[in-house]
């Protein structure tokens, strides 16, 4: 006769925009504070996101946080803290480069990082960019979000003609995301278990958007209310949560309910519990 070995959270993982913020900021006052107080319990924790590596260190650094690590580029970079006595000192490591499907497909629209500029159609469309390795990421230049509605019908002509192995992501904020199949942010919690030798079911996220559909395999999973009906249905099916509140708040609501769950080691669970409950508070 078998028996399942319950495990308790070891590691907080959590996507940033939507997840616990606003699309496009800024964190809550009180947010930043209920991170600053699971640090000081000893949480492992750190943000598994779509953006550069040096943006999540931003993020701690603005908060009052030092991440155990950084998790971007949709997971193909990955940095660790190995000291945090003086300045956060990180050693990072490339969980997946960049494929030569994307180096070709950079080539075919003639992108051009100083001049901002690519190829749509013979003609020269502007962008924003953001400095990324493994991953390419476009934003619309200006306020017009839709712009780039004609790039993703246009990129997805190219990689169907020349058959590259890319996927296309769309976000919100218009920009989308070029990236090389075999990325994502699986990659980063392969890299926490390995780093911290735990398991998948040890690691709680925090997700909203459908670039962490991978993030969820194997994980605990908090669905925030304006996630994507697929990662409420995974949260639902798998033992995760689903909050009733957005972003920040309903990642606080669902650190509570696993705290009421006892799903953390028995020396912080009740701090948690506590903690949760007067942010909650100060959310109203």
């Amino acid at each position: 006769m078998s028996t399942t070995i319950e495990r308790l959270i070891k590691v907080l993982m959590f996507d940033v925009d939507g997840s616990i913020m606003p699309q496009g900021g800024p964190i809550h006052p009180a947010i930043a504070a209920f991170f600053r107080a699971l640090s000081k319990l000893g949480l492992i924790m750190g943000p598994a996101t779509g953006k550069n590596c040096d943006y999540g260190r931003g993020l701690a650094c603005g908060i009052g946080v030092v991440w155990d690590f950084v998790a971007g580029e949709s997971g193909a970079r990955f940095i660790e803290c190995v000291g945090k006595s003086g300045p956060p000192i990180y050693k990072q490591r490339v969980s997946q480069g960049a494929s030569s499907d994307l180096s070709s497909f950079i080539k075919k629209i003639d992108y051009d990082l100083f001049g901002r500029g690519f190829s749509l159609r013979g003609q020269i469309e502007k962008f924003r960019p953001e400095l990324k390795e493994g991953i390419l990421t476009l934003f619309p230049p200006g306020r017009d979000l839709d712009v780039t509605l004609d790039w993703l019908s246009h990129f997805e002509d190219i990689i169907d003609t020349f058959g590259f192995q890319l996927k296309l992501q769309r976000f919100s904020d218009g920009c989308i995301d070029i990236v090389p199949e075999g990325i994502s942010k699986q990659l980063g919690v392969q890299e926490v278990c390995r780093t911290y030798k735990c398991s998948p079911d040890q690691i709680l996220v925090v997700v909203d958007g459908s670039n962490d559909i991978e993030l969820t395999q194997g994980t605990l999973v908090i669905a925030v209310a304006n996630a994507i009906p697929e990662l409420k249905k995974i949260a639902t099916a798998f033992e995760g949560y689903v909050s009733e509140k957005v972003d920040g708040a309903g990642f606080v609501e669902g650190i509570l309910h696993f705290a009421e769950s006892n799903k953390f080691d028995a020396s912080i669970n009740n701090k948690i519990k506590a903690l949760c409950l007067a942010t909650l508070k100060k959310l109203v």
